[in-house]
């Protein structure tokens, strides 16, 4: 990549807190090492996607994500980022739409406290736990990256803005380009703890959220055509169009 001078020398762990207080994570091994003082602002996030998603860059806004929470309790996300997502837990199904948790399945008829099923988690806790499950799968797919239309430097950091005036805080590995945490407007930052390396792409397989803990994520799929009324709240009127196509979803 063009971007920045780039030698072979293996960068320098990251030093100092994160926004949280927590020691970062250290930097990727094989992570390039890039002068980023060469870098302008406003090619940062560019260089960042070209160095860790370049042949995924059309298909990290609808995506398929496994999350696995630190009790090994794993959900399946699939999410149109960043504001509609569908959450699969066995044979549970959620919808999370209008900042609002809306549970699908059969077993729905037993809400709000699911009597007679001692597995599941209380309304309340889903109310928590499902808009940190749509955040970290956001952060892990680069969503601030991606929506952004205007990139400041900060410090070390790079302040990022997206067209309706949204914030996030992107964090780097010192002398690369790969990020080690995104803060969003409401000051939570989720921390990317593990990648996976191929030859062309580095993509998070390992994040922390607080509310979370730190969860392993594996994305399943993504550029996804959802259905028209696939992230529809229960009771809403919806009108299919006869001439869409879609790449069928399923939980699993």
């Amino acid at each position: 990549m063009g971007n920045g001078q780039v030698d072979d020398s293996t960068p320098q762990p990251d030093i100092g807190q994160d926004p949280n207080g927590q020691k970062p994570p250290q930097t990727p091994p094989g992570a390039r090492r890039v002068d980023r003082e060469q870098v302008a602002a406003d090619k940062l996030v560019q260089a960042v996607l070209d160095e860790c998603h370049r042949p995924l860059a059309k298909r990290m806004d609808r995506v398929k994500v496994s999350v696995t929470l630190p009790d090994k309790r794993r959900l399946l996300v699939q999410a149109d980022l960043p504001d509609l997502a569908r959450v699969h837990e066995g044979t549970r199904d959620f919808l999370w739409a209008n900042q609002k948790v809306h549970r699908l399945d059969p077993g729905a008829t037993g809400e709000p406290g699911d009597p007679g099923d001692p597995g599941t988690e209380g309304a309340a806790d889903r109310a928590r736990i499902i808009p940190l499950l749509v955040r970290i799968v956001d952060a892990v797919a680069f969503g601030p990256l991606y929506r952004a239309s205007k990139c400041d430097k900060s410090g070390d950091d790079f302040l990022l803005t997206d067209h309706d005036g949204v914030t996030a805080t992107l964090h780097l590995h010192a002398n690369t380009l790969l990020p080690s945490a995104l803060t969003y407007a409401d000051q939570t930052t989720v921390r990317f703890d593990g990648y996976l390396r191929t030859k062309s792409t580095w993509v998070v397989n390992k994040a922390t959220l607080a509310g979370l803990g730190t969860c392993d994520t594996i994305f399943e799929d993504g550029g996804l055509l959802f259905a028209s009324d696939f992230f529809t709240p229960p009771g809403t009127a919806s009108q299919p169009n006869p001439g869409e196509h879609v790449r069928m979803t399923s939980p699993g």
